[in-house]
């Protein structure tokens, strides 16, 4: 039998999606800004996503261009950086089934 039948990525990505949302979609948005985030939304606000390579080059080099790429589009709205966080859940656990069904 085919293993590729019994757990199609087309069936379990959705279920990752709702899984996903269950758990940390039901308050996206209360939750708002964590302790680190409010650095982040000061950057955007007062220096601009340009900020970010001089504020992490010493310790988070990489870090600094994933959040200047994402700052643009998510701005300051908290509930959009929630979804995000949600969606970026997702697509580390869909990763994580393609690499484990892989094996």
């Amino acid at each position: 039998m085919d293993r590729r039948r019994l757990s199609p990525f087309w069936i379990v990505a959705p279920g990752l999606l709702v899984l996903a949302g269950v758990s940390y979609g039901i308050l996206a948005s209360k939750l708002g800004f964590y302790w680190d985030d409010w650095t982040i939304a000061w950057y955007i606000h007062f220096l601009g996503p340009e900020s970010f390579k001089e504020a992490y080059a010493v310790d988070r080099p990489l870090l600094a261009w994933i959040y200047q790429l994402t700052a643009p589009i998510l701005g300051i709205n908290p509930l959009s950086w929630q979804i995000f966080a949600i969606l970026t859940r997702w697509f580390t656990g869909c990763a994580l089934w393609w690499v484990l069904h892989g094996i």
